[in-house]
């Protein structure tokens, strides 16, 4: 019987050369995407915005590792859509698969913990490599580095 242990384990022995401390800050992650795509802030007056940031606050404040370690109230959310063009292509073809109508890419990153989200699969997947791991992630076998090892696997499957 496989564990999942022994699964993580497998993982940690075929990735290891890809397991090193390069965790991105959230302004690195920022540059990145605007370096990357054309990015377009969305206007924290519009009801899009109001119910991506409910959203935003509820999925950063429940997840793991971000659970109890920032108040809602000091959490700080920047919401952008990725504006469809050349540079977004590949991600709205994936998308628009998804979906019966055509929905705006979101990203959005919370400035103190980092936490991103995307409702587009393919630049989440792409948005978590790219932010990378930490040094404490990799001394304690953490959540984030399980993850990591998960999404390097889909993209090599």
């Amino acid at each position: 019987m496989i564990t999942i242990n022994h699964h993580f384990e497998a993982l940690k022995e075929k990735y290891k050369e890809k397991i090193y401390a390069n965790k991105k800050t959230p302004i690195e992650i920022i540059n990145y995407m605007k370096n990357n795509f054309t990015l377009v802030e969305v206007d924290n007056s519009t009801g899009r915005y109001q119910s991506k940031l409910e959203m935003a606050k509820i999925n950063c404040s429940n997840a793991e590792p971000y659970r109890n370690k920032i108040a809602v109230d000091d959490m700080d959310f920047l919401i952008y859509e990725i504006a469809k063009d050349e540079r977004s292509s590949s991600y709205y073809q994936e998308h628009e698969k998804l979906f019966l109508t055509v929905n705006p890419i979101s990203f959005i990153i919370e400035t103190n913990t980092g936490y991103l989200y995307s409702n587009c699969n393919k630049l989440q997947l792409h948005m978590i490599l790219f932010q990378g791991i930490s040094q404490e992630d990799i001394d304690n076998n953490t959540g984030d580095l399980s993850l990591y090892l998960r999404l390097l696997d889909e993209m090599d499957s």
